[in-house]
């Protein structure tokens, strides 16, 4: 993984915010709710506990930020003009080779592909 990588992955990081809104909205003889009211839109959600509404919010957050790393990650890797194949060629993968170079030689195009991926991730890195 090189440096411009990680900076993309580190400042989607920085960028994955989740606004909420989280108020103790009832309490009748001693019992609490809790609403939670995210900025995105969807619709609120009640706790019986402040606890269960901050965890409910640190997922939601580990989920914006896993989103975010990732779409970060795959746009890097496409400006860098990669693109994520399968470790082994699919049928038509292997057809649309044999169709390009005009050769009845299935097992030797598996065989190429191979050492190509191996060959390549040897030497990556992005």
């Amino acid at each position: 993984m090189n440096h411009r990588a990680i900076e993309a992955v580190a400042r989607a990081l920085r960028e994955a915010e989740v606004g909420y809104h989280l108020s103790l909205t009832r309490l009748v003889d001693g019992v609490s709710t809790y609403t939670l009211t995210y900025n995105d839109g969807s619709p609120f959600i009640e706790f019986d506990n402040m606890d269960d509404g901050y965890a409910h919010i640190s997922a939601k957050r580990s989920e914006a930020q896993s989103k975010a790393v990732i779409t970060a990650y795959e746009a890097h890797l496409k400006a860098e003009g990669f693109v994520v194949v399968p470790r082994e060629p699919t049928q038509a993968m292997t057809q649309a080779a044999m169709d390009a170079l005009d050769s009845p030689f299935y097992a030797d195009l598996e065989r190429v592909y191979r050492a190509m991926i191996a060959a390549a991730q040897e030497h990556s890195d992005v």
